[in-house]
């Protein structure tokens, strides 16, 4: 009879646990596109006119043996097959584009849910890290803008990688989806899948090559065992077919490109390493250096005091914020989408200050439970504000850019055959959004339906005698970015050596 009643204890205990788990899978699905709202629409900016309506498939596959950087040697053969698929289901509507991003990162909160609830047992914990990455200001860019999708396709296949990794382990106690995913499935089948995920997300963006060290780091840390050397021979052993495909892409990737990175700008020196160090954390933990350092605090300090019971979810956080961000440790500078893996350290981090309130008594409410309670709303309610406030900004300057090349069209309809343009204070960026820093080019050439011998831009306004030799030196229409108007205004137009 305890028998019996023990197992349906234990039925009642998983079923609520999976309705709960389909209640956060479905907040989430309504969160995501809710924050993101304002990154659907039609406006192009920077390199997205390099993206949209310029890839069909047989363009996409030559990917696999070139780079697709823009003078930088990168190999992301997979993330060109998706604008390919764009192409073909939206032709050059931006729209269509836009809601990919969106639908690959909401997809990319509910694996990443999955994922904890599997590491932690707990749902609200589980569901803290989920919206806290999903919403995380950081991931402006990988959204709102069509050119960065690289990152969003990568995580979506690590986090697939990772979950089935997660459900292919042995577990004590069941769990929601166990039944699900090992239904008529042998544990090589999911290995191969988990294998196969993790190649998919290298093809994709090379910000995958963190991932093996990822996830040995939470082997170690999640092993049973204390003896030390038997945890690092089992993390080795788990993860070794995980290393052994990175190291066939670098193999693949060194012979491709003759182990040149191009034009990437990079700071080998220790002092630039440790300021792009310290710039990723305080990018990270958004506004740190404001009102908000405090919730910050009073998050560490709580985490901190049950360090022993959340050893090894806090050491993973650790991990997923430092490792994460090893293949952009050499760039310098730091830029938001360098920490499309370590945000997911400060998500989680962060969710940890809730494991008090999914072991407290439900009719207690007591202040150990609403303080990380009220902590996890106001780093929600913050991060929806400046994430909402980074998107419009997006979308300002999607509008900056439509409003200058359909000024330029009404300006100057057509040009003669083989004309030489020049652009001055082209605005580089629009707050936290990108404008033109490049890709006017490719944007004018969109709106005209022919050839030019040059097309030249500039940041900042030309200085007359600099005008003055470069037209002098090749006939030309210069034009200048007038911000109160939104506009540009033609300078002068030099058609030949005696006229102006």
């Amino acid at each position: 009879m305890g028998t019996e009643t023990s197992a349906s204890s234990v039925y009642k205990s998983i079923a609520t646990e999976s309705l709960w788990l389909r209640v956060c899978v479905f907040a989430l699905a309504l969160l995501i596109p809710l924050t993101y709202a304002p990154a659907l629409n039609n406006h192009l900016l920077s390199d997205s006119y390099h993206m949209v309506g310029q890839f069909d498939f047989p363009e996409a596959l030559r990917y696999f043996y070139q780079t697709t950087g823009f003078g930088r040697n990168e190999f992301r053969p997979l993330t060109q097959l998706t604008y390919a698929w764009d192409n073909f289901l939206w032709q050059d509507r931006p729209f269509g584009y836009h809601l990919t991003n969106l639908l690959l990162h909401t997809a990319n909160g509910i694996l990443l849910l999955l994922i904890f609830f599997r590491m932690s047992g707990s749902v609200l914990m589980a569901f803290s890290a989920a919206a806290l990455y999903s919403i995380h200001p950081a991931n402006h860019s990988r959204v709102a803008w069509i050119a960065a999708r690289d990152s969003v396709v990568c995580m979506f296949f690590l986090l697939i990688s990772w979950l089935v990794f997660l459900y292919n382990r042995p577990r004590s106690e069941a769990a929601p989806g166990d039944a699900v995913m090992r239904r008529g499935r042998s544990p090589a089948l999911l290995r191969g899948l988990s294998y196969a995920a993790f190649f998919c997300a290298l093809l994709s963006y090379e910000g995958a090559t963190a991932f093996p060290f990822i996830l040995a780091a939470f082997e170690l840390l999640s092993t049973g065992t204390s003896f030390w050397p038997e945890r690092i021979r089992g993390a080795l052993k788990t993860t070794a077919p995980y290393f052994l495909l990175l190291a066939i892409y670098l193999a693949w990737w060194m012979v491709l490109f003759r182990g040149s990175v191009g034009g990437y700008d990079l700071d080998l020196s220790v002092g630039g390493m440790a300021r792009d160090f310290y710039r990723m954390h305080y990018r990270l933990f958004h506004h740190i250096q404001h009102w908000l350092g405090l919730a910050y605090l009073l998050a560490a300090c709580w985490v901190w005091s049950r360090r022993r019971q959340l050893a090894p979810l806090l050491g993973g956080a650790v991990a997923l914020l430092w490792l994460g961000y090893l293949p952009f440790v050499a760039v310098h500078g730091f830029a938001d989408r360098f920490g499309f893996l370590s945000v997911i350290g400060v998500a989680l981090f962060l969710s940890l200050s809730v494991s008090e309130i999914a072991s407290a008594n439900r009719l207690q409410f007591r202040l150990a439970a609403i303080l990380p309670a009220l902590l996890m709303l106001l780093f929600v309610g913050y991060y929806t504000q400046s994430t909402g406030r980074r998107l419009r900004e997006w979308q300002e300057a999607g509008q900056m850019a439509d409003s200058m090349l359909t000024g330029l069209k009404a300006l100057h309809p057509s040009f003669p055959p083989d004309a030489t343009l020049v652009f001055d204070q082209v605005p580089a960026m629009h707050g936290n959004a990108y404008v033109f820093p490049t890709g006017l080019r490719a944007a004018v050439r969109s709106r005209y339906s022919q050839n030019f011998r040059q097309i030249s831009y500039y940041s900042t306004a030309l200085e007359a005698s600099r005008e003055n030799e470069m037209l002098q030196r090749e006939p030309a229409f210069h034009f200048r970015y007038l911000p109160d108007k939104g506009l540009f205004v033609e300078l002068r137009a030099r058609r030949g050596k005696s006229g102006r």
